[in-house]
């Protein structure tokens, strides 16, 4: 897609790992992983790069959520689908957002 644009593609380190994270246990296992830091210490925080892709055959809505926790080398990639209530709840929580 970027060759299209005449822009050059993205190259990642080869010390970034891509997870993806297809089920909410998944992600609810991961992010609790991530913010446990978070319980024990109120004055911790977690700060993460957050994008957000559109599926172009579509008129609305996300499709994919990718995070990027600066405390790690993973990028990972959350398809809409995955995402139950309490992974939302996880994902908006004041102490992230």
């Amino acid at each position: 897609m970027a060759v299209a644009y005449g822009r050059s593609a993205l190259e990642l380190s080869d010390s970034i790992e891509v997870i993806w994270l297809s089920t909410s246990d998944l992600v609810e296992s991961t992010f609790s992983s991530l913010m446990s830091p978070l319980d024990v210490n109120p004055q911790a925080s977690l700060a993460a790069s957050v994008d957000a892709e559109w599926n172009i055959s579509r008129l609305s809505g996300v499709s994919v959520f990718q995070v990027a926790p600066h405390c790690s080398d993973c990028i990972y990639i959350i398809p809409v689908s995955a995402l139950g209530h309490d992974s939302i709840d996880i994902l908006i929580k004041n102490c992230i957002i």
